[in-house]
């Protein structure tokens, strides 16, 4: 595990980043700096939880890695969306561009699972 100090169009925040043997990222977890005290402390809270690997899994069992269809088939009822980089499924955020129908057809890898929204990247 490691972790780092960061900013980038946010406020600064501490990355915890949780890797498998071979070094690929497994989990990350930021925590937002939103007061001097807490920094100064090192009391984090947790705002944002990232899945990388395909052997970590959410209570749905859809885990990175996953085509969209099987995804789709484990929660239906799922938004579709897209980001600054890359498109989402999630619930209760709507994007334009590439429909949900597109996405379904081209049957893509999620490469990441962001828990409580999509993350903006």
């Amino acid at each position: 595990m490691t972790h780092q100090i960061t900013s980038g169009d946010s406020p600064g925040y501490h990355l915890f980043t949780i890797s498998l043997h071979d070094g690929k990222w497994s989990i990350s977890i930021i925590s937002y700096i939103n007061e001097s005290e807490n920094y100064e402390q090192a009391v984090v809270k947790l705002d944002e939880v990232l899945l990388y690997s395909e052997y970590t899994k959410n209570v749905f069992g859809v885990s990175p890695k996953m085509h969209i269809k099987e995804i789709i088939a484990l929660r239906k009822n799922l938004k579709f969306g897209t980001g600054q980089l890359d498109n989402y499924l999630g619930e209760n955020r709507h994007g334009v561009g590439v429909t949900k129908e597109i996405a379904i057809n081209v049957n893509p890898q999620v490469d990441a699972i962001i828990w409580p929204y999509p993350r903006w990247r």
